[in-house]
């Protein structure tokens, strides 16, 4: 298991040990090499502490294509690094279904 992915995992097995909540917010890059965010986010969702958490993609791809797979994989939004600070400031703080309307759906 990658590094990155093993702290992932053992900070999500710690806050439902502890029944604690998870962040509000993940950026969560998806095109890692031999790690995919996709996989990731969905096995932090199983998780209880994840449930109300919004995934945002961040990934240095932003085609049509690629905002729709970041979009079906449940992502709340999808930004192209770098993203612009502004931009980055709006996503953190909207609700989920105003970031989804900002970014086309993704």
């Amino acid at each position: 298991m990658k590094p990155a992915r093993s702290a992932a995992l053992a900070l999500a097995d710690r806050l439902d040990a502890g029944g604690e909540s998870g962040p509000q917010v993940i950026l969560l890059e998806i095109g890692l090499a031999g790690l995919s965010g996709y996989e990731l986010a969905a096995e932090l969702r199983r998780r209880a502490a994840f449930h109300d958490t919004d995934f945002v993609a961040i990934s240095g791809y932003g085609q049509p294509d690629d905002r729709v797979r970041s979009q079906a994989a449940g992502f709340a939004a999808h930004l192209v690094k770098p993203p612009a600070p502004g931009e980055l400031a709006r996503v953190l703080q909207m609700p989920v279904q105003r970031r989804q309307a900002l970014h086309g759906g993704a």
